[in-house]
């Protein structure tokens, strides 16, 4: 869904960023192709650009993860997914700039592109290679780089790289310097690379990117009979048909490029199925194409929220709100992870804003009744489960609750009338609960 009021992803001055000459990116090429890795130096992004994007990776890094060191690879450093803003930044400035630099067309790979933090004593980078189905070109740009005042930057700050065939022991060929908003770019799949342990004290924040070469077949449109496989798709997941859905996106998928369509579908199909890890990937690829929608990004918070991964959701929804600070859902989503977690005065806030910018959800009427009555609050409750019935008048959910409260209150004529118009598994299980020896709900 587009949103006019949508900021912009990136500032005018982002356009300009990587810009360069024909004679500047002649002497890159070539550097790359003589040494495989080549920096450039700081300030290599127009400073406002460098600042939102240095920003956007901080509000990201509480919802890090650690990357340790393995029987085979010595490592120890945080990761982060990106946010809307990264993401743009790799499409529309980092694709067309590497692709000018390399002479080949690229595209992102979204699998191998996040924020990595460098931010205790002994983080590192083994010497290694980048896979090379995903990464034909590596970019590292380094957002924060920094140590102490009274001391020397030690060789943590500096990525190092090696001879094809290096042994353990030998020294690096080339050494380029890690600074605040400077780069690197590489042939990372072929020439050995890598950060030795930071000193105490010492930072790097990094936004780093790998690119795999693009096939024009790969960015063209889906056919009228790729097109009708998707809506037969989409359709038969909404009728709760998760195997026929499940058949017609797969089938989808051996034939045509993803589209953010069609990943948003598999995330949807995967989410109904309690596939959340799919749910995940599927949202996750959306956004990657379609970076400047908000409900991709508070769909992979809602995977995030179902993995029991509440920090990752909040950055999520932090991100669909950056979009759009109006998303009535995402803000739906993000006060039901702040209630799952207990907190509930916050939830109400952000249930409330919700509303405000879009009182017709009888969704989010149901969740801030839940929240009201487990805060021991059933009038409000039940004014929340009827606004919700006034505008979906089959909403089970909140048939349920209301059914439930008034079993409670004793009036079991009220509680099996709502239980029966919701005549769901859960609606019996309640009315077996209050009324026992009632039976179901007639």
């Amino acid at each position: 869904m587009k949103d006019e009021a949508r900021p912009t992803m990136l500032n005018p001055d982002a356009r300009a960023a990587l810009a360069a000459s024909d004679e500047r990116l002649q002497a890159l090429a070539a550097d790359l192709e003589r040494i495989g890795f080549v920096g450039i130096g700081a300030p290599a992004l127009a400073p406002a650009l460098h600042a939102e994007l240095l920003e956007e990776a901080r509000l990201q890094r509480a919802a890090a993860w650690e990357n340790a060191a393995t029987a085979d690879f010595d490592q120890q450093l945080m990761r982060a997914e990106l946010g809307p803003l990264g993401a743009a930044f790799l499409r529309t400035i980092g694709e067309p700039f590497l692709s000018a630099l390399m002479g080949e067309a690229l595209e992102v790979s979204r699998e191998s592109t996040c924020y990595t933090y460098y931010d205790a004593a002994e983080s590192r980078l083994g010497v290694h290679l980048d896979r090379k189905e995903s990464c034909a070109c590596t970019l590292i740009l380094y957002l924060e780089a920094s140590h102490p005042p009274a001391a020397e930057p030690s060789r943590g700050l500096s990525l190092e790289v090696f001879a094809p065939g290096h042994a353990p022991g030998d020294a690096p060929v080339h050494v380029i310097p890690t600074e605040t908003n400077g780069l690197a770019i590489g042939r990372g799949s072929e020439v050995p690379h890598g950060r030795p342990n930071l000193a105490a004290g010492e930072r790097v924040i990094a936004l780093t990117a790998c690119f795999h070469r693009a096939e024009a077949a790969a960015r063209a449109q889906a056919a009228a009979a790729e097109e009708a496989l998707l809506s037969e798709g989409l359709e038969a997941w909404a009728q709760g048909d998760l195997a026929t859905a499940s058949a017609r996106l797969q089938a989808l998928a051996e034939r045509a490029p993803m589209s953010a369509a069609l990943a948003a579908g598999f995330g949807r199909i995967s989410w109904s199925a309690g596939d959340f890890d799919g749910a995940r990937a599927g949202f996750k690829a959306a956004a990657d194409l379609e970076g400047d929608d908000p409900s991709h990004w508070s769909n992979i918070g809602l995977a995030h929220r179902d993995l029991k991964a509440p920090d990752q959701a909040f950055a999520s929804f932090r991100a669909a709100l950056t979009l759009n600070p109006h998303f009535a859902p995402a803000l739906n989503e993000w006060a039901n992870t702040l209630q799952d977690q207990g907190d509930y005065a916050a939830a109400l806030k952000l249930y409330e804003r919700s509303l405000a910018e879009d009182s017709s959800r009888a969704v989010t009427h149901h969740n801030l009744g839940v929240c009201w009555s487990r805060l021991g609050h059933d009038q409000l409750a039940a004014e929340s489960w009827l606004t919700a019935l006034r505008l979906d008048p089959g909403y089970a959910h909140a048939l349920e609750e209301l059914g439930d409260l008034y079993a409670r209150y004793g009036d079991l004529a009220q509680a099996q009338g709502y239980l029966a118009r919701a005549g769901t598994p859960r609606a019996a299980d309640i009315w077996t609960r209050h009324g026992g020896s009632l039976g179901a709900p007639s």
